[in-house]
C-alpha cells in the first residue's frame, strides 16, 4: 500500500454529547484502588431529590447471623440518585443542574422488577449482590448498592434499601475517519433509558469505503413487566438490508430453572477480501439465520450452576458475483440446519475491582471458571445442504498467581467436519495478566493465538490496526494462523476532567503475525512489531462503559509503503 503522507491517519472518533458542551478541567480525584479489592460495598453521597426516601441506618446483625436466624425481608425502599449530586460543590453548577431537571430519573417499577428478592422472602445475602450486579450491568446505571439497614427482631425481619445512581442516557455521537484516501462518517442518537423505563431505541447513519447504511434499532429486556427481552434491528444499506427480530426469557439469575428463545434475522451486503490494506477482491453475501431453544437448569447450588441447553438452528449463506470482479473465486455456499445440545458450567466466585477493563469505575469480575460447549448434527433430513457435525466450545478461567496479579485465560475450539474433512474449524486462545507493581500503575500482557483449518473464503484470519497491532494499516496481514503479543504499562490519574471522564495513559509495544504456510518471506510478511504511546478518558457518566482512546504508534518493521506513524483515535469499551 503506497502513501504519499509521512503521517497516516486511522480515526475513528465519537464524540458523547452531554447536553452540548465537554469543559476540560482537571480536578483533584481520589487514589486508585488495588486491581483486587475485597468484596465490599460501595460508598455513595447522599442526595437531595424529593422523589428520594432515605433509610435512617441501623446496627443490623451480619449475614451470617441473618441467615443462620432465618429473618425475613421487610420493606424494601428504593433511592434513586439523579445524574449528577447537587450537594458536591463541584456538581452544583448550572449545566450539571440542567442535566439532571432534563433526565428522567429510572422509575422504581423497573428498578424492584429486577430485584430477585422480595418482601417476606428469607434473606439471603448471595441473592442481594447478585440482584446488585444485575442492576449494574445496565448501561443506564452507573452504580447500584443493596445493603440491610433495619433489623425488627419483634418479627425477625430485616428491611433492605436499594440505592442506584442513573448514567446520561440520552447520547449522541459524531464520529469520522480516513483510511487509503477514503474517508467514513457516521452520527448516531440513542436513549438507552426511554423514559426511564430501561429500554433502549437508537438511530444510526453511516457512510465507509464499505457502504451508506441507515439502522434503527429497539429493545425491551422487561417486556410488558416480566422477564421476557424483545429486540429488534433494521439496517438499510448502499449495498443490501439487515433485520434482525428476537424474543427470549433468558437465565436471568444464577437460580434461574428454565429459559427459552427464538430469533431469525437476514443480511445482504458485499464483502471485501483484504491483503496489506488493500480490497483485492468482492462478492455478493446474502445470510440468514433462525434458531429456537429451551433451557433448564437446577440453580444455584454450592457456588456452582450447570445448564443444558436444546435447540435447533438455521444458517444459509449464499454468494453471488460483484460486477467488478466477474472472474474472481466464489466462496461455496452453505446451508447447516441443526438440531444441537449445550451443556454450560458456571463457577461463581464473583468481586467487585477497579482497574481491569475500565479506569476508577466499579467491574464485576468472576474468578470461577466458566465453560461451554455445544454439539450439533446437521443433515438433508432437516432440509440442509451441508451434513456433518458442527460443534463449538469455550471456556474462561482466572488464576491469581499472588494476592496483586490476575491472569485471565480463555480458550476456543469451533467448526464443521463433513464425512471428507474439517472446514473452518477454528483452534485458539487468548489471556490477559495484570500486575499494579506501583502505585496508580499496572503492568499488562496479553497473548492471543488462532489456527483455522480450511478457513471459509469470505471469513479471512486478518491482522493488522484494527485488531492490535497498532503501528500498522488496517486488516494488513492474512492467513490461516496468527498470533499477537502485547505489553503495556498503564497509568491512572487521579484527574476527573469536568466530572465527565477520568484519565489514562500507557506505553505500549505490540509484537505479533498472520501468515499461511509456505508464503513467500517479504519485509510485509514476516513477524511486524511497533510500539508507542495512548491516552485514555473513560466515561464517568455517559450509558455503558465508554473509552476514548488515543494512539500513536510506530512501526518497526514492513517496506517502506508503511506510514513511519500511525494515528489511531477510537471509542472502546475497555481500556
Amino acid at each position: 500500500m503506497t502513501s504519499n503522507n509521512p503521517l497516516t491517519i486511522r480515526a475513528l472518533f465519537s464524540g458523547r454529547l452531554l447536553l452540548s458542551c465537554l469543559v476540560l478541567l482537571p480536578l483533584p480525584g481520589y487514589a486508585a484502588e488495588p486491581v483486587l479489592p475485597q468484596q465490599s460495598s460501595t460508598t455513595v453521597q447522599p442526595s437531595s431529590l424529593p422523589t428520594m426516601a432515605l433509610i435512617e441506618s441501623q446496627a443490623v446483625p451480619d449475614h451470617q447471623t441473618l441467615e443462620q436466624n432465618r429473618a425475613r425481608i421487610g420493606e424494601i425502599v428504593v433511592i434513586r440518585r439523579n445524574v449528577f449530586d447537587p450537594n458536591l460543590p463541584e456538581e452544583n453548577i448550572f449545566v450539571f443542574r440542567l442535566a439532571n431537571a432534563l433526565h428522567i430519573v429510572t422509575r422504581e417499577s423497573i428498578i424492584k422488577r429486577q430485584l430477585l428478592f422480595n418482601p417476606g422472602d428469607v434473606y439471603v445475602h448471595r441473592v442481594l449482590t447478585e440482584s446488585e450486579r444485575l442492576l449494574r450491568n445496565n448501561g443506564y446505571l452507573v452504580d447500584a448498592e443493596i445493603k440491610p439497614v433495619r433489623y425488627h427482631e419483634d418479627a425477625n425481619s430485616v428491611d433492605i434499601e436499594v440505592t442506584t445512581t442513573d448514567a446520561w442516557t440520552f447520547t449522541g455521537s459524531i464520529n469520522f475517519g480516513r483510511e487509503g484516501g477514503s474517508n467514513s462518517f457516521s452520527a448516531e442518537i440513542a436513549e438507552s433509558n426511554l423514559f426511564g423505563l430501561g429500554k433502549n431505541l437508537g438511530l444510526q447513519f453511516s457512510s465507509t469505503v464499505d457502504r451508506n447504511e441507515t439502522t434503527i434499532n429497539y429493545t425491551d429486556p422487561l417486556l410488558l413487566g416480566t422477564r421476557n427481552q424483545l429486540k429488534v434491528i433494521y439496517g438499510d444499506r448502499s449495498d443490501g438490508q439487515k433485520k434482525y427480530l428476537s424474543l427470549s426469557r433468558p437465565f436471568f439469575s444464577l437460580d434461574s430453572r428454565w429459559a427459552m428463545g427464538i430469533a431469525a434475522g437476514s443480511e445482504s451486503l458485499t464483502d471485501s477480501l483484504y491483503e496489506f490494506g488493500d480490497v483485492y477482491s468482492q462478492f455478493k453475501h446474502y445470510s440468514e439465520t433462525a434458531s429456537a431453544y429451551m433451557g433448564f437448569s437446577r440453580g444455584y447450588i454450592d457456588r456452582l450452576v450447570y445448564r443444558w441447553r436444546v435447540g435447533f438452528e438455521k444458517e444459509l449463506d449464499e454468494f453471488s458475483y460483484h460486477p467488478d470482479y466477474l472472474t474472481d473465486s466464489l466462496p461455496d455456499d452453505r446451508d447447516f440446519r441443526f438440531p444441537y445440545v449445550q451443556f454450560s458450567l458456571y463457577e461463581d466466585k464473583l468481586i467487585k475491582t477497579q482497574r481491569i477493563r475500565l479506569i476508577r469505575r466499579l467491574e464485576d469480575l468472576n474468578l470461577g471458571n466458566e465453560a461451554s460447549i455445544k454439539i450439533g448434527w446437521s443433515d438433508e433430513v432437516f432440509g440442509a445442504a451441508n451434513e456433518g457435525l458442527v460443534f463449538e466450545s469455550n471456556a474462561n478461567m482466572a488464576f491469581k498467581p499472588s494476592i496483586n496479579q490476575l491472569l485471565l485465560f480463555s480458550p476456543e475450539f469451533s467448526g464443521y467436519v463433513s464425512e471428507s474433512r474439517a472446514e473452518n474449524t477454528k483452534l485458539g486462545f487468548s489471556s490477559k495478566y495484570y500486575l499494579p507493581h506501583v502505585a496508580n500503575q499496572v503492568f499488562y500482557m496479553a497473548l492471543s493465538a488462532e489456527y483455522v483449518k480450511n478457513p471459509y473464503l469470505d471469513e479471512q484470519v486478518l491482522l493488522g490496526g484494527d485488531s492490535g497491532l497498532r503501528g500498522y494499516p488496517l486488516r494488513f496481514q492474512q492467513g490461516d494462523r496468527k498470533f499477537l503479543f502485547t505489553l503495556e504499562q498503564r497509568f491512572y490519574t487521579s484527574w476527573n476532567l469536568f466530572e465527565l471522564a477520568n484519565v489514562g495513559g500507557l506505553v505500549f509495544f505490540d509484537i505479533g503475525r498472520a501468515w499461511f504456510p509456505g508464503v513467500e518471506k517479504t519485509l510485509n510478511t514476516e513477524v511486524l512489531k511497533d510500539w508507542g504511546i495512548g491516552m485514555r478518558l473513560a466515561s464517568t457518566r455517559s450509558s455503558g462503559a465508554v473509552v476514548l482512546h488515543v494512539d500513536l504508534a510506530f512501526p518497526l518493521d514492513g517496506d517502506d509503503s508503511i506510514d513511519n506513524t500511525q494515528l489511531l483515535i477510537s471509542t472502546q469499551e475497555t481500556f
